[in-house]
């Protein structure tokens, strides 16, 4: 006779002030686009960082954070595409790492490539090869 499995838990999401329910095997990037929650990504797959988020309470699991820096991810943020949490938690958004700045100018180098310049609000240390995730949040002018 074959013990009998213990049912998963009900994970719950608090974020932006609101509850969310996690479907068992459910990353927290699905359980909120599933509910409608504003919550931003791209790849799905923890390449891009867009959907970086910051846990206040809970663990999100250190898959989740494995690709961040270590000051990151000891800060509490993770990426909501790759946390399958085994507990609840409470999270909020991760746009505070973000860095605000301005176009400049953009030229294209092909058909398929654009290349850019922006002007960062304020100093940013990067990489060569480092690749960033940009975003606009009004129309230019």
């Amino acid at each position: 006779m074959r013990p009998e499995a213990a049912p998963q838990a009900r994970v719950r999401l608090d974020y932006a002030g609101q509850g969310y329910d996690l479907n068992p095997g459910e990353s927290v990037l699905e359980a909120l686009a599933r509910q409608g929650a504003p919550v931003p990504f791209a790849c799905r797959a923890g390449a891009c960082h867009a959907c970086l988020l910051k846990a206040d309470a809970g663990d999100p699991g250190q898959a989740a954070q494995r690709s961040l820096k270590p000051t990151l991810a000891a800060r509490g943020y993770f990426l909501a595409c790759l946390a399958r949490p085994a507990t609840d938690l409470a999270i909020r958004s991760g746009q505070d790492v973000s860095t605000p700045g301005t176009l400049v100018a953009r030229r294209w180098l092909s058909r398929n490539v654009l290349a850019i310049w922006l002007r960062p609000r304020r100093p940013v240390s990067f990489r060569a090869g480092q690749s960033s995730t940009s975003g606009c949040t009004r129309a230019a002018r």
